[in-house]
């Protein structure tokens, strides 16, 4: 038999019987037995007149004062020993292991009753119990004792408690894994420290937080660009609601994300999506602990995108919504909101709207809260110049998607980049050594060639072999500067990180001595030729608009330099590319292209407009294309778009 821990075997009792045991090991202890054996554990439950076992002599027509004497008189020829303590037999502990299994597998028990004890004594009787109380047990049918157990046990104590525990752990364990299966506990989340932290977004979470307090409309929805930190906002929730930063009446919550795929998935079957749904509203509604559900892309729910029954899960929310009991936070975004949620007024006026704005300095911010995670990653060290970079250049180059996430993007392949080229050797010595295989590949064509008589290019194979000599050169000068490079990065941030260490407690002489060899390493790094560089110690500027540089397309000088100085120079630029109209440039230059610096830079100003009134054959074309060119290259916000009012004018006119 497949031995099973003791602890857990004993585990598995009930109540009933590990009483029943206990005093059976008391009584062996009285007796002087050496060993708690089966017949003292059945001598203990015919004691009791509430147990399985006597329920089921009873109904089987056996008397217990009989089973007893059969048992006290064989307990009297078993050997005894005074002087030691008893211990559990095992033929005990395998009789238990055997009653768990029957009762586990047979009868779908969760503990082990003196029921399955009895079944198991009484179908291996001979070997567990004296010949005289065996030969009494042998006399029942066993397949008639195993079939009706459980029938031969009702009204014990032992069966109450059992169906009662089991109904509420069934109960229990349907609702919590209904939950579980379609959602998960932010909160919990937030407590094992598995939620990056969340800075910025205080007044969205604040504005969430007075929604979520309201006596009516208390559902907030989260509305903004797909990118932009809707589900941060609740991440950010979830961590105030851990730390107790939110009012005394939401400090207990928790905060349940609704997993809208797996909800949906196998839901094939007509009604099932919205049983699974209704499950989790039940759940939510009634349980003991108040329950706030997030439903993110709350528009797939509402039946977008014609999905059969998705009116019908609309309606189960609207009167939860409609009494107060369901809180919710729905996030969309703002095209999905204006074509689902405002369509349904009965569902929209349950919702309060939360607005999500793209903000350069909030996502600088929340970025500096990122860094040291990135940091860790990565193993790398992030300048804070770099996050600044990456968040006004990505906000101006990268149309396709919003801030934080494109900022946050680009910053993490830049890291990405410094830390895998710190262990990677560079691309041109796995160039060099490519070349340097297909030359010795042709030298050795070469040498076959002349071996069987033919005739060879001596030019050529001079050639090769010059070629082959100064790309061996280059490739051993580059190993040698990437191998030298490498040991002076891993220095930096060696010294770096032993500085940042703050459980070792350093003194100041020894702080001062590590600074003084970080910048002796730092002054020994910056020398080194921008073009000889092949590991970057940090991630900074320059890596970030490399890693803008290869996305977009856009020439990395472009994107750098002193804005003041090419907009001075801006005459000069255009006079480059335009022809004779130094005069009409200077006059762009002088009357609209510095009011338009001063409109750009006010967010909120909405005169944004120019009207260059000209003669026919002028070149004004010309003029906006290469005043528009000079805008997209130098960072300057936004572009323009021509609008030629002399086609809207009707000829007659």
């Amino acid at each position: 038999m497949i031995k099973i821990n003791l602890s857990a075997t004993l585990g598995a009792l009930n109540d009933v019987s590990k009483l029943m045991l206990e005093e059976s090991a008391a009584y062996a202890i009285s007796c002087g037995e050496s060993e708690v054996l089966p017949a003292h554990l059945l001598l203990k439950s015919l004691e009791n007149p509430f147990s399985d076992v006597r329920f089921i002599l009873n109904k089987l027509d056996i008397s217990h004062e009989e089973l007893t004497a059969l048992l006290l008189r064989g307990n009297q020829n078993t050997h005894t020993n005074i002087d030691s303590v008893p211990g559990f037999s095992p033929l005990l502990i395998e009789m238990l292991q055997e009653a768990w299994l029957l009762g586990s597998l047979e009868f779908e028990q969760s503990q082990i009753r003196s029921a399955t004890i009895f079944l198991a004594l009484a179908l291996n009787a001979s070997r567990y119990l004296p010949t005289s109380a065996a030969s009494l047990l042998n006399q029942i049918n066993k397949e008639t004792l195993r079939q009706s157990l459980l029938e031969l046990a009702k009204g014990s104590a032992e069966s109450q408690i059992t169906q009662e525990s089991a109904v509420v752990h069934k109960t229990v364990q349907a609702d919590v894994s209904n939950l579980s299966r379609f959602a998960e506990n932010l909160t919990a989340k937030a407590l094992d420290g598995d939620i990056d932290p969340v800075l910025a977004w205080d007044q969205e979470i604040d504005l969430m937080i007075d929604i979520l307090s309201r006596r009516r409309k208390n559902n907030p929805i989260v509305v903004g660009d797909a990118g932009m930190g809707k589900s941060a906002l609740i991440e950010g929730l979830a961590l105030r609601i851990v730390n107790k930063q939110v009012p005394p009446h939401l400090q207990h919550v928790e905060l349940w994300s609704l997993d809208l795929a797996a909800l949906q998935s196998g839901a094939s079957i007509k009604g099932e999506f919205e049983k699974r749904l209704k499950s989790v509203i039940d759940f939510v509604k009634s349980s003991t602990t108040p329950i706030i559900l997030f439903i993110d892309e709350a528009h797939t729910l509402i039946g977008a995108g014609g999905n059969e029954g998705g009116n019908d899960a609309a309606n189960l929310l609207k009167p939860a919504l409609a009494r107060g009991e369901l809180r919710t936070i729905a996030a969309t975004t703002w095209s999905e909101y204006k074509k689902y949620v405002e369509r349904d007024p009965a569902l929209s006026r349950r919702f309060q709207l939360v607005k999500v704005d793209e903000s350069i300095e909030e996502s600088i911010v929340i970025l500096r809260g990122l860094k040291p995670l990135y940091e860790k990653a990565h193993g790398v060290y992030i300048t804070g110049e770099a996050l600044e970079t990456v968040t006004k250049l990505s906000a101006r180059y990268i149309a396709a998607k919003k801030l934080p996430d494109k900022a946050i993007d680009i910053l993490d392949t830049a890291c990405a980049r410094v830390a895998t080229a710190k262990d990677t050797p560079p691309k041109r010595l796995s160039y060099l050594d490519n070349k340097i295989h297909e030359i010795n590949v042709a030298m050795a064509e070469l040498e076959r060639d002349y071996q069987l008589g033919e005739t060879v290019d001596d030019a050529f194979k001079a050639k090769l072999e010059k070629q082959l000599t100064e790309l061996v050169e280059e490739k051993a000068l580059l190993s040698t500067r990437f191998e030298q490079q490498k040991t002076l990065v891993g220095s930096i941030l060696a010294f770096r990180e032993k500085m940042a260490d703050t459980e070792t407690k350093y003194s100041e002489e020894e702080r001062q001595a590590f600074i003084r060899e970080l910048q002796e390493k730092k002054a020994e790094y910056e020398a080194i030729k921008p073009e000889d560089c092949l590991i970057h110690a940090e991630v900074g500027s320059k890596q970030i608009t490399a890693v803008i540089a290869d996305l977009t397309g856009i020439p990395v000088n472009s994107m750098t330099g002193d804005e003041l100085t090419k907009l001075t120079e801006l005459p000069g630029i255009l006079n480059d590319s335009i022809k004779g109209q130094s005069q009409a440039i200077e006059q762009i230059h002088k009357n609209l292209l510095t009011r338009w610096r001063i409109y750009v830079a006010r967010a909120h100003h909405l005169a944004r407009y120019c009207l260059w009134v000209q003669v026919v054959w002028v070149k004004q074309k010309l003029r906006f294309k290469s005043l528009n060119i000079f805008l997209a290259e130098n960072n300057s916000s936004p572009p323009l778009t021509c609008r030629n009012i002399k086609k809207n004018i009707p000829y007659h006119a």
